[in-house]
């Protein structure tokens, strides 16, 4: 099962998959290198809310 169909479409607007052109850009921070299956561009609150609703 592709990760994306998990998601709301709400989310899969802000999902980024390795796949993806920006994936290297998203996939890692200053405090952590990493190659996860899914990054979430999340721009607000709302939007970090409804992932973990989704998740719970």
């Amino acid at each position: 099962m592709n990760i994306l169909q998990l998601l709301p479409d709400t989310l899969k607007k802000i999902a980024v998959v390795p796949l993806d052109k920006k994936y290297n850009s998203v996939r890692s921070n200053c405090f952590r290198v990493g190659s996860p299956a899914l990054v979430l561009t999340a721009t607000n609150e709302l939007q970090i809310k409804e992932w973990i609703e989704v998740n719970i």
